[in-house]
C-alpha cells in the first residue's frame, strides 16, 4: 500500500502502473496471472483504455474501447457487461462455465487460465471502471484470495480516479487544442498574455460552398458531412506529424513545427503529403483508404487548402496519388489496419489442375479490427460457423509483417512478408507454424493480397497437403 500511496499515484501511464502493480502484487504471493485495468475517458472516439498483463510474458497489452462498442458482441453478454452495467463484482471459476460461454472466457481457458474474479470500480462522478484478476492456480482463487483481492480495489479506487481524471484532462485537451498546446496548457501556461512563438508551416483548409450547403443540407447531414471531412483531414495530418490548431466553423488551421528534429524542408513537404492524403478524389491512394469512412452520405465538396511556409516542396508527389504502388511493408500494414469493419467474401476452392470455374463457390463476411491498441489487426472468417478463422497481423520492425493464421483444422501457419514489384499487391511466404506437420498436415501455405480500389480487394491463398501445393482458394472481397 505504501507503494500505491507514494510511487504509484505519481505513474501516470496507465501501462506502465498497470505492469509495476501486477508485479508488486505476484511479487508479494498474490495468486494472480492476469491483471486487466479499464479506465473510462473523455474522448470523441475512444470510450475507455485498457491495459492487460499477463505472467505468461510479464508484458503488458494495451487496448481501446470505441464508443459504439456497447452495440457489439464483444461486450453484449460479456463479463464486462455484469460488472459495469449491474455494478456488482463477478467471480467466475473457467472449470463450470454455462452453456455457450462468452468468448472472453474461452480466450482465458486457451491461456491456462483456471478462475475470473472482475471488480467494478466507482468513480465520484457514478461512472464505473473495472479491475479484472485471472489466475492459473489449479482450484481456482480461495475466499480468502477473493477477498483480499477486494480489499485491494478499495485502496486502487482513489488512485485510479487520480489516473482517469488526469487521463481525462489530456484526452480533452489533445482534441480540442492540440496535443502540444494541450502540454502548454496542463503543465501551467494558462495567464493572460501567455504566449509561445514558433516556426512552422501552416495549413489552413476550409469547404468551399458551404454557406449554400447550410442553406440547402438538412442539419444532421450537414453535421455529418462535416464530422467526416474533419475525420479524414484529422488522421491525415497527424500521420505527418501536423497538430491542428483550431477549428473555425467548416475551416481548420493546422502547423507542422519546425524545430531541432524537422527542418523547413521537412515541414513543407509533411504537409504537402498530407494535403494530397487529405483529397478525397484520390481514393487509389493506398494511405487514405481509412479516412473514406463507410457512410451513405459522401463528402464531395471541394476542399481548398492553402499552405504557408518559408520555403516550398518539389510537386512531384501529384504521379504519385494517381496510380497504385508496389507496397512495403509498412505500406502492407497500414493497409490492413484501414480495413476495418465487415466485408462481403465470395469464395471459389479449386484443386490444383481444376478450371477455376468449376471449383466450390462460397459467400460469407469477414471482419477486420484493430486490437491492442492498434498494433495488431484481427481478420474473423465466417464468424460464429463451424468453420471459423482468425488471421492475426502484425507489424515486425519497418520491413516486416507477420501473419499468423489460426485454422478451423487446428493448426496455425505462420507467414511473412515478400515485397512484390507488382503495384497494391502484398504477398506472404510460408514462415513455419504450430500443430502441424509441413510434410504431412494440410494448411495454408502462402497468400497474396491484390488491393483494387477503397471498396474491393482480392486474396488468393494455396493449400497444400502432403508437402506440395494441393488447392488454391480465391477470395474477391467487398465493403459491406
Amino acid at each position: 500500500m505504501d507503494w500505491l500511496f507514494t510511487k504509484g499515484r505519481m505513474i501516470s501511464d496507465n501501462n506502465r502502473f498497470t505492469h509495476e502493480l501486477a508485479t508488486l502484487l505476484v511479487e508479494s504471493g498474490a495468486p494472480i496471472d492476469g491483471l486487466r485495468i479499464m479506465m473510462r475517458t473523455l474522448n470523441p472516439q475512444v470510450l475507455a483504455y485498457v491495459a492487460f498483463w499477463t505472467s505468461s510474458d510479464n508484458a503488458i497489452h494495451a487496448a481501446t474501447a470505441r464508443h459504439g462498442v456497447r452495440d457489439t458482441d464483444r461486450y453484449i453478454g460479456s463479463p464486462l457487461q455484469v460488472i459495469l452495467e449491474e455494478h456488482r463484482s463477478l467471480h467466475q471459476p473457467l472449470g463450470d462455465l454455462p452453456e455457450d460461454p462468452h468468448v472472453a472466457y474461452a480466450q482465458l481457458i486457451g491461456m491456462g487460465h483456471t478462475d475470473y474474479l472482475g471488480i467494478p470500480i466507482e468513480l465520484s462522478d457514478g461512472a464505473f471502471s473495472a479491475i479484472i484478476f485471472s489466475t492459473k492456480k489449479p482450484n481456482g482463487f480461495d475466499a480468502a484470495d477473493v477477498e483480499r483481492l477486494h480489499r485491494l480495489r478499495d485502496y486502487l479506487a482513489p488512485v485510479l480516479e487520480l489516473h482517469s481524471i488526469r487521463h481525462a484532462a489530456i484526452s480533452v485537451m489533445n482534441t480540442y487544442v492540440g496535443q502540444g498546446t494541450g502540454r502548454k496548457i496542463l503543465s501551467g501556461m494558462i495567464q493572460r498574455g501567455d504566449a509561445d512563438l514558433i516556426n512552422a508551416a501552416l495549413w489552413f483548409s476550409d469547404l468551399r460552398n458551404f454557406t449554400h450547403l447550410t442553406e440547402t443540407l438538412p442539419a444532421q447531414q450537414l453535421l455529418d458531412m462535416l464530422n467526416d471531412y474533419f475525420e479524414f483531414v484529422s488522421a491525415a495530418v497527424s500521420a505527418r506529424g501536423g497538430e491542428i490548431l483550431r477549428f473555425i466553423g467548416d475551416a481548420m488551421l493546422i502547423v507542422f513545427p519546425i524545430d531541432e528534429k524537422t527542418n523547413h524542408q521537412t515541414a513543407c513537404n509533411a504537409a504537402i503529403d498530407a494535403a494530397l492524403d487529405a483529397l478525397p478524389n484520390q481514393h487509389h491512394r493506398l494511405t487514405i483508404y481509412h479516412l473514406i469512412r463507410r457512410r451513405q452520405m459522401r463528402i464531395n465538396a471541394i476542399v481548398t487548402i492553402a499552405l504557408l511556409a518559408l520555403l516550398l516542396s518539389s510537386p512531384a508527389h501529384a504521379d504519385d496519388a494517381q496510380k497504385l504502388k508496389a507496397m512495403s511493408a509498412s505500406d502492407a500494414f497500414d493497409f490492413f489496419q484501414q480495413v476495418d469493419g465487415e466485408w462481403s467474401a465470395k469464395t471459389v476452392t479449386v484443386p490444383v489442375g481444376t478450371p477455376k470455374e468449376k471449383g466450390e463457390a462460397k459467400d460469407g463476411v469477414i471482419s477486420y479490427e484493430s486490437v491492442a491498441n492498434g498494433s495488431t489487426v484481427m481478420g474473423t472468417y465466417y464468424k460464429g460457423q463451424p468453420m471459423q478463422m482468425i488471421d492475426m497481423i502484425h507489424q515486425d520492425g519497418p520491413d516486416m509483417v507477420r501473419l499468423t493464421h489460426y485454422c478451423a483444422v487446428g493448426n496455425q501457419p505462420r507467414m511473412k512478408f515478400v515485397k512484390s514489384d507488382e503495384p497494391g499487391v502484398i504477398t506472404f511466404a510460408f514462415d513455419g507454424g504450430s500443430n502441424m506437420d509441413v510434410e504431412s498436415s494440410g494448411h495454408v501455405h502462402d497468400a497474396k493480397v491484390t488491393v483494387l480500389d477503397k471498396d474491393h480487394f482480392e486474396v488468393e491463398t494455396h493449400l497444400w497437403t502432403g508437402g506440395k501445393h494441393a488447392m488454391t482458394t480465391y477470395f474477391s472481397i467487398s465493403r459491406k
